[in-house]
Parts: structure tokens; C-alpha cells; sequence
């Protein structure tokens, strides 16, 4: 059985029936759940007399599904698509062209938030790169992506300036591969080296940057003030505020508000300037003391690359920004190191460093199918 992540129980048996698809597969009416079972859909119609049934069961956790196959029946129990979907991916895994084993499964992820940011520096990947990788991610039940290529020139330098046609276009096209992988597409915008944060005209150029990628049914942005000056530049900025943490943390807060207003479900994720450390900078207390609840925040570990992240290293940053920390880990990007090919498997972040985190997404490489090798061990 090559399953990639690891069910938390299955029971299999050494029986494999004969399976090459479904004659009919029953789901709840809503059209996310004829999605979710879009896998199963994709391998055609059989009239081996195979049935499968997809039932919600608002009993389960949001991820959670109970997988049963026997002789001609599969039976998929789940908290929601997504979760279905995960299911659909678990079966096929276990299947080799041939035949499916008689077999239960009971699975729900160990954390909430799973995935990757492609946030480095250098060549970003291509736009079929980034498409096949969130076929990848939605295969191995990872489920957020965020687009934060460094040198997409309209991602940071060029932040004022909407995306020309074609590049507005593909990210279009990338936010619903990734709804048709259940997985969270996060626009992320990078403003901190230019942008006067007091001056209003500045977030109306935000905004309407964000609203342009929210038009495409995004919901989720990143403000990223990470790798810029650690004081502030501009002279209104230093009269309107106190500090570059509050400045960051007003900054924050408006742009949330105005995401809420609309949509109450609208996600806000922030980089910090100072994202390696254990908490001890008086920018990061100031602003976890001053950003609202609710907002996230990011963090690489003690390092900008953490060999080792611990639940007592995320437990102080937790302490110092007031919520569990959203896990940037630098692995296993290259851009640092070019002339390495980065492969092995993540270590040094235990089941018990997961239970203090709100996520944990990889950073990966510029070679987007090398990367797959590390990638599908965060997965696991």
C-alpha cells in the first residue's frame, strides 16, 4: 500500500476485488459535493457493478471521513467535500489499476493548515508548474497555497500597479485549480518597501489591488512585511506612528476591517520584519499586543531556517504575538543555495510542536517537481 499521508487507521485486508470505476455514485445534492467526488468521477463509467455512497455525517470533524469498501459497495462517511474529497484520494492511492482491497479507514489531519508558500526568492515557477502542484497538493490532502513569488515584479516592487490581462488571468485560473482541490488560495502582496502606511491614498492602492484578486472569489490575502528596513522611512510615518510594530499592526487592522466588511469570511495572514526568533523582540510583543484576534501571523521558527522548530520554541513566540504562530518554514527552498537540490524529508517538528501552530506550509524550491519529494512528506 503506498499511501501518501498515512491514514490514522485502516484496517486492510489481503482480499482485492477487480475495480475500474463506478456505475453509479451517489452524493448529497450540493454541487461541492459532486466535486469533491470529482476523482472517482474522472476514471469513467464502469458496469462492473460497483456503487459508490457519500453521505455527510455532521458527527465527523470538518477533515475527518470513514472509508469502507466491500464487494461491490464503497461507502464514504464525511465532514464535509473537502473531507469526501480526501477520501476519494485515499481510495485511489490503495488502488493499482486493477484492483481495490476490502478495507475501513478512519483519517482527519493532525493540523488545520497544511501546505505551501511559494515565497521564494529567485525564478518563480511557471504557471503550468503552480497548476500541476495544486493537483499535487489536493492528491496528498494538503490544503492551502499561498502565491508570494519574491520576484513577481506586481507581487512586491511593483505592488501599486494591477496585474497586465494575461498575468490577472492566470492567477484566475490558479485560485480555481485551487477550489477544485479544496484547497485555501491565499493572495499575498508585499508592500513594505515603498509603501507611506499613514497615507491614505496608499491603501486605496491596496485595496484596489486586492480587490481585483478578491473578484476572483479569493478570500484569503497575505500582507507580507517581511525583508525590508527594521525602522520606519518615511517622515509622515514616523509622526502618525510610534513604532514600525505599530505601524505594521494599523496597517493590518484597517486592511482587515475593510476585508470584513466584505466578506465576514475573509482570511488576513501576516509576515512580520522579525519572523525568526523565540519572541524576545519588542517589534514582535508589539504586535501581537496591538493586532486583532483574528488575524494571523507568521513565523519561520528560531531561524530564518529552522533545523529544529519545538513546542517550547512556538509556545514562546505563541506567548509573545497572543495566538498560535503560522508556521513559514524554509524548507525545503534553495534559493539561499542554488547549486543544491534539497530532498530529504522534513524532521525536527514533532506531533507535539504540531499542537501549537495554526499551520505549517513549506517553502519549496524553484525546481516545483523536485520540490514534490520533500513536499509530500509535510504532507505525511
Amino acid at each position: 500500500m503506498r499511501w501518501l499521508p498515512l491514514p490514522r487507521q485502516a484496517e486492510v485486508s489481503s482480499e482485492r476485488l477487480p475495480f475500474a470505476g463506478c456505475h453509479a455514485i451517489k452524493t448529497p445534492p450540493k454541487a461541492e459535493w459532486e466535486n469533491a467526488v470529482r476523482p472517482l468521477r474522472e476514471l469513467g463509467t464502469s458496469f462492473g457493478g460497483w456503487t459508490a455512497f457519500v453521505e455527510h455525517d455532521a458527527n465527523l470533524a470538518q477533515e475527518s471521513y470513514r472509508l469502507r469498501v466491500e464487494n461491490g459497495r464503497i461507502y464514504v462517511h464525511a465532514g464535509s467535500p473537502r473531507a469526501a474529497f480526501y477520501a476519494c484520494h485515499t481510495l485511489l492511492q490503495a488502488w493499482d489499476g486493477k484492483a481495490i482491497p476490502v478495507m475501513q479507514v478512519d483519517d482527519s489531519p493532525t493540523l488545520a493548515w497544511r501546505g505551501v508558500v511559494e515565497g521564494f526568492y529567485g525564478k518563480p515557477w511557471t504557471h503550468n508548474a503552480r497548476l500541476k502542484m495544486l493537483d499535487f497538493m489536493g492528491a496528498h490532502k494538503m490544503n492551502i497555497y499561498l502565491y508570494a513569488p519574491k520576484d513577481d515584479p506586481y507581487h512586491r516592487e511593483r505592488w501599486r500597479e494591477p496585474y497586465p490581462a494575461a498575468d490577472a488571468q492566470r492567477l484566475n485560473e490558479l485560485a480555481e485549480r485551487a477550489r477544485d482541490n479544496f484547497i485555501e488560495f491565499v493572495f499575498c502582496i508585499s508592500p513594505g518597501l515603498s509603501m507611506v502606511y499613514s497615507d491614505p491614498a496608499e491603501f486605496e492602492k491596496l485595496t484596489a489591488k486586492i480587490e481585483a484578486v478578491r473578484q476572483m472569489g479569493v478570500r484569503s490575502f497575505g500582507l507580507l512585511v517581511d525583508d525590508i528596513p527594521e525602522e520606519l522611512q518615511h517622515d509622515a510615518d514616523k509622526q502618525a506612528y510610534t513604532s514600525l510594530a505599530h505601524a505594521h499592526a494599523d496597517l493590518a487592522n484597517r486592511l482587515n476591517h475593510w476585508l470584513k466588511e466584505r466578506d465576514a469570511d475573509s482570511w488576513l495572514i501576516v509576515c512580520p520584519t522579525f519572523y525568526h526568533n523565540r519572541g524576545e523582540p519588542p517589534y514582535v510583543r508589539e504586535l501581537g499586543e496591538r493586532t486583532e484576534r483574528g488575524i494571523s501571523i507568521m513565523w519561520t521558527g528560531p531561524k530564518v531556517v529552522s533545523r529544529e522548530i519545538t513546542h517550547e520554541d512556538a509556545e514562546l513566540f505563541k506567548l509573545a504575538i497572543q495566538r498560535k504562530p503560522f508556521v513559514w518554514d524554509n524548507y525545503p527552498v534553495n534559493d539561499y543555495e542554488t547549486s543544491r537540490l534539497l530532498m530529504g524529508a522534513i524532521t525536527g517538528r514533532d506531533a507535539e510542536t504540531l499542537k501549537h501552530l495554526e499551520a505549517l506550509v513549506s517553502n519549496p524550491m524553484n525546481q516545483a517537481e523536485a520540490s514534490k519529494v520533500a513536499l509530500g512528506t509535510y504532507a505525511d
